[in-house]
């Protein structure tokens, strides 16, 4: 159950909130879009993420992060186009990742807000009877919320749950990535999410708290995306009656900021040359030592990436002056260089 319900809570800290003023025209999910994101290797951060940096002005330092394989999706869908959303009164949103449906409700009135009405993944389902609000907009930077849920989920045993949602957003400023990619005007919304389960686990006799699950996650937005760049989710599971707790970590970043590592990186700088460089339109790629080009993926300064390729000439003509970054992939190993158009 604790595994099933790790990634269930995982959900909600997609759901909450982006730019520095957060609004559901801009950052409220609607039905088509697709939120593409990688897992985060974190292990350069040995004595912690920086998420204890709050306040104004501040800078989070996540230039040591890299994402990894595979392209994870969360896909939001029309509640018409999901037949099993008619069970939740008012759901007018569905959110499927591998096999997770979140049914959602958004609403303008009287209030702007997003609402979770039901979860349902393989085996277990809750569904909410005091829906939770997962985003009242819109967000400003000092703004809180606390909501109050309650409901019924089905696993193993039957039973109800009730907790809390606070939300918060602690923090503004600057966010540094990989690659010298830099944003601005960046704001931190933190969640906790406090669930306590009761189930009665004999016949005849009344019904008692059997788990409790707290989850916290951090989750960093720029101005110019619609999801957030990075997502962090620290949660602990813990079954009353053995007193076993788990606690698991998690991190994710949007597609269109992390940069993926790189597994090996036999290359040197000699056996790859790109040229011309500078270059005003595209460039080659000369491969020595009897390598084979794989692919090329070209990221721009803020580490988005803007084109992916498997010629040996890289026409970018359409894509703004600047400086880039060229992943080179090769039958030896990888490299990223830097590629300049004027």
């Amino acid at each position: 159950m604790k595994n099933y319900l790790l990634c269930v809570f995982i959900s909600l800290s997609h759901l909450l909130f982006s730019q520095t003023t957060l609004t559901q025209a801009f950052n409220g999910p609607v039905a088509g879009d697709v939120e593409s994101t990688f897992g985060l290797d974190t292990s350069a951060y040995s004595s912690g993420l920086p998420i204890n940096v709050i306040g104004n002005n501040v800078t989070w330092d996540f230039t040591k992060i890299v994402g990894f394989e595979p392209l994870l999706k969360d896909n939001y869908l029309s509640a018409a186009s999901v037949p099993s959303s008619s069970n939740y009164s008012g759901c007018n949103l569905v959110q499927e990742s591998t096999g997770l449906y979140t049914y959602l409700k958004s609403t303008t009135s009287p209030t702007t807000q997003t609402e979770l009405l039901a979860l349902n993944i393989s085996s277990i389902s809750l569904t909410f009877t005091n829906s939770a609000i997962i985003a009242k907009y819109p967000i400003t930077y000092g703004s809180t919320s606390t909501d109050n849920l309650s409901g019924t989920f089905t696993f193993s045993v039957n039973g109800t749950f009730s907790g809390s949602i606070t939300s918060s957003a602690d923090g503004i400023g600057t966010l540094n990535l990989a690659m010298g990619s830099v944003l601005t005007n960046v704001i931190r919304v933190k969640s906790i999410q406090s669930i306590n389960f009761n189930a009665s686990l004999i016949a005849g006799f009344p019904p008692t708290q059997v788990a409790t699950f707290k989850q916290t996650t951090y989750d960093y937005y720029s101005p110019l995306f619609k999801f957030p760049v990075i997502s962090i989710n620290y949660s602990k599971f813990t079954t009353v009656l053995t007193s076993s707790a788990t606690v698991t970590g998690n991190a994710t970043g949007s597609a269109n900021y992390i940069v993926v590592g790189l597994k090996e990186n036999t290359l040197n700088n000699q056996d790859v040359i790109l040229y011309p460089n500078p270059t005003q339109s595209s460039f080659g790629i000369h491969l020595n030592n009897g390598i084979t080009l794989s692919s090329t993926k070209l990221y721009n300064h803020l580490g988005e990436l803007v084109l992916a390729d498997d010629k040996n000439v890289i026409n970018f003509s359409e894509l703004p002056t600047g400086i880039y970054i060229a992943e080179i992939v090769t039958d030896k190993g990888s490299i990223r260089k830097k590629i300049v158009k004027e």
